[in-house]
C-alpha cells in the first residue's frame, strides 16, 4: 500500500528508454512495451529508493496530485513496488552488461550456385569459430532438393544452436514437405518459403519453430534494413547488446552468393573471398569489427527515439551514404512527433527539423539524461 513513508522501488525487469517526446518502459517478463512521459521515467530513475514524502517535497506540493497519479500507475502496472526501506535491498539493480561466448554469434550464407563454393568446408570454418546461429538463403533457381537437404543435414550435425532457412516453394512443391524438413532437423527454428502459391504461416506445435509461406519473391535488397514494430525484440540480451553495439552487425559474418566475406550481404565492401581468405582472417582485417560498435545512441534520429534499444539497425541502407551514423533509409518513424509514416499528421524528420530550429537543445538534454540514469544505472 502506498503512503508517504513507503519507498519507491522500481522493478528491475522493467527498463526505461528516454525518447524526444516520450519514454518507453519495457516489461521483459511479459514481453510488453508501454509509453510513459519522460517526467515519469526521470522520477523512476532519479528517485528510486526514495521515500514518497521526500519525492513530493523535491518537486513541491503543487505537483502532489500528479505524483500520486504516477505512483498509482506504477503500482497498478507493476512497474514499481512500494515498500519499507529494508526491502530496497531485496530488489537488485539491473545490470546493463552484455557479452557473448564466441567471436561470431551469427552468420548468413547466400547460395545461388552449389558449384561456386565448397559449402561443407565453409560450414566447418563457421563451426571452428563457434558460430551460434546460421542462416542459409537459397536464391531462386536453387531447386535441387537433395543438395539443399544434405546441406541442412550437415549444418544440423555441427555445433550451431539454431538454423534458419530461405528457399523457394518449388524446392519441395508442397507445404507438408517443408514441415517435415523442420521436424527432421529440429535446430531449424525459422523457415521462409518465398514464391509460394499462397500466404500461410505454420507453427509447429511439437517444437519451437515456425514456417512463413509468402507469395512474394525473394529480394534481399528490398527486405534488408526495413524498420517495423513487428521486428522489435523484447529480449534483455538485445536491449543490453544495444547499449554498446550494433544489434544487426555485431558478431556477424556473411558470405554473399559470389563467395565474398562481408559484414552484411547487402554491403558493398568485402574482406576477401572465401577461396583465399579464412573467416578467422577476415574478422581480424582492419575495419571488419568497426561496424560492431556503431550503436543506436550514436546514430542520427535513432538516438532520439524511444524504441532504439528494442529496434534493429541497418548500415547497408542509410539516408546519407557519406555518413556512417546516418538514419536507416527504410525507417518511417518520426520520434519527434511519435508517429509512423502511415499515421495521420506524420511529417518527415527533415521537414520537422526545419520547422523546429531549436529542437537540438532539448534533444541533447534528453540524451544526457538517458546516459546518466539508464546506462550507468545510477
Amino acid at each position: 500500500m502506498i503512503n508517504g513513508e513507503t519507498y519507491l522501488i522500481p522493478i528491475s525487469s522493467c527498463l526505461k528508454t528516454f525518447g524526444y517526446c516520450r519514454s518507453t518502459i519495457i516489461d521483459f517478463q511479459l514481453s510488453e512495451v508501454d509509453f510513459i512521459p519522460n517526467s515519469l521515467s526521470e522520477i523512476m530513475l532519479k528517485h528510486k529508493y526514495w521515500k514518497i514524502n521526500d519525492i513530493i517535497d523535491f518537486y513541491g506540493k503543487e505537483h502532489e496530485k500528479i505524483l500520486i497519479d504516477y505512483f498509482d500507475f506504477m503500482q497498478i502496472n507493476r512497474y514499481a513496488y512500494f515498500g519499507e526501506k529494508y526491502e530496497t535491498k531485496l530488489f537488485p539493480d539491473f545490470s546493463p552488461e552484455w557479452d557473448f561466448p564466441s567471436v561470431i554469434s551469427n552468420a548468413i550464407i547466400d547460395i545461388s550456385d552449389f558449384n561456386t563454393t565448397d559449402y561443407p568446408k565453409l560450414l566447418e570454418s563457421l563451426d571452428n569459430i563457434y558460430c551460434f546461429h546460421l542462416q542459409l538463403r537459397f536464391f531462386k533457381g536453387i531447386c535441387d532438393r537433395d543438395k539443399i537437404t544434405e546441406l541442412v543435414k550437415l549444418a544440423y550435425s555441427k555445433s550451431f544452436h539454431t538454423l534458419s532457412i530461405f528457399l523457394a516453394f518449388d524446392v519441395f512443391g508442397d507445404f507438408e514437405s517443408v514441415s517435415n524438413l523442420v521436424r527432421t532437423y529440429p535446430k531449424t527454428d525459422n523457415v521462409t518459403v518465398f514464391s509460394s502459391p499462397e500466404n500461410r504461416k505454420v507453427d509447429l506445435d511439437d517444437q519451437v519453430a515456425f514456417i512463413n509461406f509468402t507469395t512474394n519473391a525473394f529480394n534481399p535488397e528490398s527486405t534488408c534494413g526495413y524498420v517495423d514494430t513487428k521486428f522489435f525484440s523484447m529480449s534483455v540480451d538485445h536491449f543490453t547488446e544495444s547499449q554498446l553495439h550494433n544489434t544487426c552487425l555485431n558478431r556477424k559474418i556473411c558470405i554473399d552468393s559470389d563467395g565474398f566475406i562481408k559484414n552484411c550481404p547487402s554491403m558493398k565492401h568485402n574482406y576477401g573471398h572465401i577461396s583465399d581468405t579464412t573467416l578467422a582472417e577476415a574478422i581480424e582485417k582492419p575495419g571488419f569489427k568497426d561496424w560492431w560498435f556503431i550503436k543506436k545512441d550514436d546514430i542520427d534520429v535513432c538516438q532520439d527515439c524511444e524504441f532504439r534499444h528494442i529496434c534493429t539497425d541497418c548500415r547497408a541502407f542509410i539516408k546519407d551514404t557519406e555518413n556512417i551514423y546516418s538514419q536507416p533509409a527504410k525507417c518511417g518513424y518520426n520520434p519527434y512527433i511519435a508517429k509512423w509514416q502511415n499515421q495521420t499528421g506524420w511529417i518527415s524528420v527533415e521537414q520537422w527539423r526545419v520547422e523546429n530550429p531549436g529542437w537540438e537543445e532539448q534533444a541533447i538534454e534528453i540524451r544526457d539524461m538517458n546516459k546518466k540514469f539508464l546506462v550507468n544505472n545510477e
